[in-house]
């Protein structure tokens, strides 16, 4: 048990000697941490200033936009409009623009992409060269991007699978060459650098009095937070964070550094798995709050971006934002402001927004239903639903003769509707489970057992993607045939495709199944199968189709 010496002291008994020395090193180890962080707190400060002088004609003024969303007005820093898509230039430019003016000539650099293009165009204004090490899964448009603005004066390695591996790569290159490292996050230049954009908003807007922030290393939250908490200590700073990439959060409750031993790379310029010592202490002491996200909804952030000034950033461009819905969706945000931070994305990455944004948003649903094996059970259900949403996914494929559980997704006008079709779910007659979000949506896992098929037949079905069209087909095939594979995925084209197995034992089933699909105008595509089929089909890629006139 702890005794205070004063408590000794004030009932006049004697203070043991180790408990003496012990509270005397503890008060030394204070005042050191005390003086540490005053000491390091200071020097950012100086930096800061020292930074904005610097960086005032490197690049043109980001503004600072105040753009009307679903939950009000929000103040936006475009950090995205800078020469290099990115805030980044603005911590590496003054980083090496204090190595430039010490001789420094050559560095080394590890990034995920954003900082290493801040080195690049930093090196090529300097005259400097830089060595820059990135992880091997960095989109492609970042490693174009870090050659173009560097030309002959950067080199890029590609090494390791997450950013942690390549930082060590490029430790260990930097000690063998005796080279300085140019630290993404962790050092107080780099901190200043990031500091400036604090000051320029204040600058443009005295309106918002809370800001929120993303965070990976901490370099911008720490940053950014130093300059508002000197200039304008009113305004509340929340820092925002992904899931799987939450380690400052952890470290600020831990009360120390925390490593995540797994970190998710979808918002991969936020992806690291432990933040700085020095980014570290100083989101702990001014950082007022900390949430997190998720993936899902940075999607729906970007989709809200899109909607309402055709905004497209990177996922960590849009984390902040994302902190913002989240806040406005479980209260009130104040008058918030957050920063683009970036917007240099793989297209390919655009598909993964489009699917999770609804769900981010939280009118995507996805239910998997549990039936009879039978000519219109399906059509029993969505008659039940009474179309209270748009179809914009089916999954389904034979694996019992007796029981079926196709997945259905809709899509809601907004959250009153989803939660509308939440209780009509419940309310049918069949069970129903709510898996949206899970790894069987995500990956479109859909079993098929063709044994179990009477000779079926695959076929490509195109419609007019309008509210109600699937439901119409379902509705006009009847009992014509039985759908025993039915695979459709809604790509916001104004055609929809669905890639479809029937089977049947009408007579003439085939010619009255293609006259019933003709009756609502769609196409219908038979697809050879040529015995390619196995028993397991997983994706509806396009095959080559042979048109039947309906």
């Amino acid at each position: 048990m702890f005794v205070p010496s004063t408590f000794c002291r004030a009932l006049k008994l004697p203070v043991p000697e180790s408990l003496e020395s012990t509270q005397e090193e503890t008060r030394t180890q204070l005042k050191m941490s005390t003086a540490s962080q005053c000491d390091s707190r200071s020097q950012i400060h100086a930096a800061m200033d020292a930074a904005r002088l610097v960086l005032r004609d490197v690049d043109t003024l980001a503004p600072l936009q105040l753009l009307n969303f679903r939950c009000g007005p929000v103040w936006v820093k475009r950090e995205d409009l800078s020469q290099i898509r990115s805030f980044k230039w603005r911590g590496a430019y003054f980083r090496m623009h204090g190595l430039w003016r010490d001789g420094v000539r050559r560095v080394v650099a590890a990034s995920a992409g954003n900082h290493a293009q801040g080195v690049a165009r930093a090196a090529r204004k300097l005259n400097m060269n830089a060595t820059v090490f990135m992880p091997q899964s960095t989109p492609a448009i970042k490693q174009a991007q870090v050659r173009q603005l560097g030309g002959d004066h950067v080199d890029v390695v590609l090494s390791g699978d997450s950013f942690a591996t390549t930082a060590r790569a490029a430790a260990s290159d930097a000690a063998k060459r005796d080279l300085h490292v140019v630290d993404p996050f962790d050092h107080s230049d780099i901190i200043a650098g990031q500091a400036t954009i604090g000051f320029e908003m204040l600058e443009q807007s005295s309106e918002f009095d809370a800001l929120y922030l993303p965070i990976g290393g901490g370099g911008l939250a720490a940053g950014v937070a130093c300059a508002i908490k000197r200039a304008a200590p009113r305004i509340r700073v929340i820092g925002v964070e992904v899931v799987d990439q939450d380690s400052m959060s952890r470290s600020i409750r831990a009360g120390k550094l925390v490593t995540l031993p797994e970190v998710s790379r979808f918002c991969d310029g936020t992806a690291v798995s432990q933040p700085g010592k020095l980014t570290f202490e100083l989101c702990r002491d001014l950082l007022d709050q900390t949430i997190i996200v998720t993936e899902d909804e940075v999607c729906a952030a970007i989709q809200t971006l899109w909607e309402a000034d055709r905004i497209i950033p990177e996922p960590s461009g849009a984390v902040g934002l994302a902190g913002v819905l989240q806040a406005a969706h479980n209260g009130s945000p104040g008058r918030p402001a957050t920063i683009i931070t970036g917007a240099n994305m793989d297209f390919t990455t655009l598909e993964r927004i489009a699917q999770r944004a609804g769900i981010g948003r939280r009118t995507r649903k996805y239910y998997r239903f549990r039936i009879e094996e039978r000519a219109g059970a399906l059509l029993s259900v969505l008659d039940g639903l009474k179309d209270r949403a748009n179809i914009v996914e089916f999954q389904y494929g034979k694996v019992d003769q007796h029981r079926a559980c196709p997945v259905i997704g809709f899509e809601c006008l907004g959250t009153d509707e989803c939660s509308d079709l939440h209780d009509a779910v419940s309310q049918l007659p069949v069970s129903a489970d709510d898996i949206t979000g899970t790894e069987m949506v995500d990956f479109r896992m859909i079993p098929f057992e063709r044994r179990l098929c009477h000779d079926p037949l695959f076929a490509r079905i195109d419609f007019a993607d309008r509210p109600g069209a699937l439901h119409s087909l379902l509705r006009e095939i009847g009992s014509t045939a039985n759908i025993c594979y039915f695979n459709y995925h809604s790509s916001g084209e104004l055609s929809g495709r669905a890639l479809m197995a029937f089977e049947s034992t009408v007579n003439r089933w085939q010619e009255k199944l293609a006259e019933r699909v003709g009756r609502l105008e769609f196409t219908m595509s038979i697809v050879p199968e040529a015995g390619e089929w196995t028993s397991l089909v997983t994706s509806s890629t396009e095959l080559g189709a042979e048109n039947i006139s309906t």
